[in-house]
């Protein structure tokens, strides 16, 4: 598992449309389109009027939109908010070999920025596509015992599928890719103890946020660890299992 991280990072730098199976457009357009209307139906749940309060609360403003509602705020509240309500309901997709919802998380990423970030369709495919795809194999590679120890995958894997998503539609060189991995490790989060409040939709909001924040530390030159997934105290060293289960 040595020079993971920077593998990962060279594969989202180097995959191009070429290298997806050829139904991955098809199959990313229905779930981006069904993403996006589990957010609309989020944005009308129990969740919205304590997030409302929430943007109030913390004065954050912006041009970013709030899906299904006439307020605009900073890109990251709106990764924050969209992300929720994406999950809200709970009718947001599923990969099983994380297993978690990642298309929530990535579409509120990737989308929270598009005044400073627009992105043609074809873009957000791709970046849709390599997110999942790189979310998929670290749930794989720390395997379902992360889920089994109370590690909520939405948010502790979701994030990287995030990153990914950003680092793919930005254009980021593999070593930048390597240091927002590296922040993205220390945010990584979330408990299925909070299963059945408004905290688990949260934790797609906070994933979302955070990979939007990790990205964004990462280009202005902050630093983190380049090794963060495969290191003696990186993410599967603390968030994994001995044995696969």
């Amino acid at each position: 598992m040595n020079e993971l991280t920077l593998s990962i990072a060279e594969f989202i730098d180097r995959s191009t449309s070429t290298d997806f199976p050829a139904d991955a457009f098809e199959k990313s357009s229905k779930v981006i389109a069904d993403t996006i209307a589990a957010m609309l139906s989020g944005a009308e749940s129990e969740v919205t009027a304590p997030l409302l309060a929430y943007l109030k609360l913390s004065g954050e403003s912006g041009s970013s939109p709030v899906i299904g509602t006439a307020v605009q705020c900073s890109a990251e509240m709106a990764a924050l908010i969209n992300g929720t309500f994406g999950h809200a309901l709970d009718f947001d997709d599923v990969l099983s070999m994380m297993p978690a919802h990642p298309s929530a998380v990535i579409l509120a990423a990737l989308l929270a920025d598009l005044g400073n970030h627009p992105l043609s369709g074809q873009t957000l495919i791709e970046a849709h596509i390599v997110g999942v795809e790189v979310g998929g194999k670290i749930g794989l590679g720390i395997t379902g015992g992360h889920y089994h120890r109370g590690f909520h995958g939405t948010g502790t894997l979701g994030i990287f599928c995030g990153v990914a998503a950003l680092a793919k539609a930005y254009h980021l060189p593999p070593a930048t890719i390597q240091t927002a991995f590296g922040i993205a490790g220390s945010m990584a989060s979330g408990l299925r103890q909070n299963f059945g409040t408004m905290t688990k939709p949260l934790h797609t909001g906070w994933a979302a946020r955070s990979a939007l924040a990790a990205v964004r530390l990462a280009m202005c030159d902050f630093t983190a660890a380049p090794d963060v997934l495969e290191g003696k105290s990186g993410f599967f060293a603390a968030y994994g299992v001995d044995k696969s289960s």
